[in-house]
């Protein structure tokens, strides 16, 4: 473990903390595996997507940025305890410390890897808190129902009072709704709207299962005249 750097640069300071596999709570200084959340989530609980306390730090699909900064650098023994003060990184967990060097055209490691000892723990205690999981649809009262009734059987349902298309701006009078729960995800509109922009969505509600989902246009779907009970039996199986 270590890295390489060119002759004259400043040895052992570094401009960002990099972390793969997990994503970081900014607002409270904590890490959590995204699959674990989303699958929380899929299965109708609270989980970090639900809880409006807490604000994400830069997160990508694959990696983190404890720290970064185009500025200002940091030595590597505050870059460990800053490490070290950082909550929920699995012990054993490896770390990159990376320079703001490189060498154009050459494959050269600048970074320093640093493996976590002590895992800091820390207990999220997660709610279902954002604002979006406690709205309702202001003028379906079809799509009202439904949303009453998914939440009645389990599911963690989103409401927005706006329909976004994929050109146009929003549908005037258009309103959506996403649901989660019994491992699936769930989508439908307003009356005969689009769902998002999405055609299949005007006359069906969208659905897949956890892990199967691709995109909105590739679902499953439910015809929005089948009766509660029919779209329920299909849910919840």
């Amino acid at each position: 473990m270590g890295y390489l750097a060119p002759k004259g640069s400043r040895q052992k300071w570094f401009s960002s903390v990099k972390v793969e596999g997990l994503h970081y709570c900014k607002s409270h200084n904590f890490f959590l595996d995204p699959k674990v959340e989303e699958e929380k989530l899929h299965n109708g609980r609270a989980c970090f997507y639900t809880d409006s306390r807490y604000t994400e730090g830069l997160n990508y699909y694959k990696e983190c940025y404890l720290l970064i900064s185009g500025i200002y650098e940091f030595s590597l023994k505050s870059l460990r305890r800053k490490v070290r003060k950082a909550r929920n990184i699995p012990v054993g967990s490896t770390v990159k410390f990376c320079t703001s060097w490189y060498y154009p055209n050459k494959q050269v490691d600048n970074t320093f890897l640093y493996k976590v000892g002590i895992e800091n723990k820390f207990d999220p205690n997660y709610q279902v808190s954002r604002l979006s999981f406690h709205n309702n649809f202001l003028n379906c009262n079809r799509s009202k129902e439904l949303v009453d009734i998914l939440r009645e059987n389990g599911f963690l349902v989103e409401v927005w009072n706006t329909n976004p298309g994929f050109l146009i701006g929003d549908e005037e009078g258009g309103e959506f709704a996403i649901a989660y729960g019994h491992g699936k995800k769930v989508g439908f509109s307003s009356h005969n709207n689009s769902f998002r922009g999405y055609q299949n969505g005007c006359e069906n509600i969208l659905w897949d299962k956890f892990g199967d989902f691709d995109k909105w246009s590739r679902c499953n779907e439910i015809s929005k005249e089948s009766s509660f009970e029919e779209i329920l039996e299909i849910l919840k199986g």
